[in-house]
């Protein structure tokens, strides 16, 4: 069991042993005391560990590559953006629906600065008024319209 395993479990333990003690204790004015020592007890079984951890070499390697540089999880950006793009595909859907305009769109995700940028959209429709939905569709998401295919 690891360092902090074995400590999350020690504060668990020292939590339900003093809730059980307090369920056990006797209404009075005896009770606030027996609580405040408790309380006391509990706070320093949490802040036990510490000492040791302020003598331990933190290590930063994790967060850090090789050069020194902060690194984020490029990975994990890349689906919090598609999860995005997704949420606004299936948005436009309703706009288009409501408009009379039954499409399936696909937009797929790019990495962008401050705000989400579009890689690929990709419209499914039966209509042929094509030039009105691509219209919209650029519009809608402040793209130019060649970014919009049709498939």
């Amino acid at each position: 069991m690891s360092v902090l395993s074995e400590w999350i479990v020690t504060v668990a333990g020292a939590v339900v042993l003093m809730h059980a003690l307090e369920i056990l204790m006797p209404d009075g004015e005896m009770a606030r005391y027996v609580r405040g020592v408790l309380a006391v007890v509990c706070m320093f079984v949490i802040i036990a560990p510490l000492p040791s951890l302020f003598r331990q070499e933190i290590s930063w390697d994790m967060l850090m590559g090789e050069d020194g540089v902060y690194q984020t999880d490029g990975d994990f950006l890349d689906i919090i953006h598609q999860s995005r793009a997704d949420v606004r595909a299936d948005a436009l859907e309703k706009e288009l629906s409501a408009l009379g305009y039954h499409t399936e769109i696909t937009l797929s995700a790019a990495a962008g600065e401050s705000h989400l940028l579009f890689a690929e959209i990709v419209v499914r429709t039966a209509h042929t008024e094509k030039e009105e939905i691509t219209a919209y569709i650029a519009q809608a998401l402040s793209v130019e319209k060649e970014l919009i295919r049709y498939g």
